[in-house]
């Protein structure tokens, strides 16, 4: 008896994880990307539209329990093995190629579970089951390690990948940006100095992510009641920046409702732009 797993993967780049609690040991192994190292080309969020018209690029998990799971437990196992997945691929922050939300995993994922039948029936396999808590322990650790064996989506990937991912690029954010005719900068100009600033100044960096945070909570509806309007917040977010370098020249100009872009990333780019053209009149 044998499966066989169809992937256009490195599979040099496989990633084993083993663990054992009294009895029961669990093996997880772990292949993604395809054979050019790419997860994130067809990563996606389960519930959301999805066109595409060729797929190249998995995740597939084979799981071993040296244990006798019943067929409920299996059944089980797959759920917590699926859960942990989401959570390595979360922990990476690996994003929808279609929407850039958070990925869920990739359009062609596979799970496979075996078990050697040896030992008394298990008949429970969730997330808190001594069994699902080893299952889901090495996929979780077995997935996170081949992703980053693919030399892809990995932790320390630059701001821009990360924006980009979020289908939000540089160069979209400049053309939007030099909508607003008051800024005194077209596009071009925009494209070349956003780059250099969060590529150079680490506080820029943080602010924009935070900015692109708190705009995924507004777009999921998460915002706390406390923060309240988010149009006049996102406002005050970004002449935060300006206070101290532009004292009394914070001043909201009407052409800057031309610029489509989510309310707090808006903001705080606006706020970076006329504080660099401050110092660089």
């Amino acid at each position: 008896s044998f499966i066989g797993v169809v992937t256009a993967a490195a599979v040099e780049n496989y990633s084993l994880i083993s663990k054992r609690d009294g009895e029961l040991a669990v093996s997880v192994v772990a292949t993604a990307a395809d054979n050019e190292g790419n997860t994130c080309n067809f990563a996606e969020s389960a519930g959301e539209p999805i066109e595409l018209k060729h797929v190249e690029g998995t995740i597939n998990i084979i799981i071993i329990v040296d244990g006798n799971p019943t067929e409920e437990c299996l059944v089980g196992l797959i759920i917590t093995a699926t859960e942990a997945k989401i959570a390595a691929l979360k922990e990476l922050d690996i994003r929808s190629r279609f929407s850039g939300d958070e990925a869920t995993g990739t359009v062609t994922d596979a799970i496979v579970v075996a078990e050697t039948n040896r030992g008394a029936p298990i008949i429970y396999g969730g997330p808190a089951s001594p069994l699902g808590q080893l299952v889901g322990y090495c996929t979780k650790k077995a997935v996170k390690e081949a992703v980053m064996k693919a030399n892809e989506c990995m932790p320390c990937r630059s701001i821009f990948a990360r924006l980009k991912e979020r289908h939000l690029s540089i160069e979209k954010m400049a053309s939007e940006l030099a909508k607003a005719k008051s800024l005194g900068a077209d596009e071009r100009a925009l494209t070349i100095g956003l780059t250099k600033l969060l590529r150079s100044d680490p506080f820029y960096a943080s602010f924009v992510l935070a900015a692109v945070k708190m705009d995924e909570d507004v777009t999921k509806g998460l915002v706390p009641p406390e923060i309240g309007d988010v149009k006049v917040v996102s406002r005050k977010f970004g002449e935060a920046l300006l206070s101290k370098q532009l004292t009394g020249n914070a001043v909201y100009s009407s052409d800057y409702d031309a610029v489509n872009l989510p309310p707090f990333l808006k903001q705080a780019l606006i706020g970076i732009v006329k504080v660099a053209l401050s110092e660089n009149p």
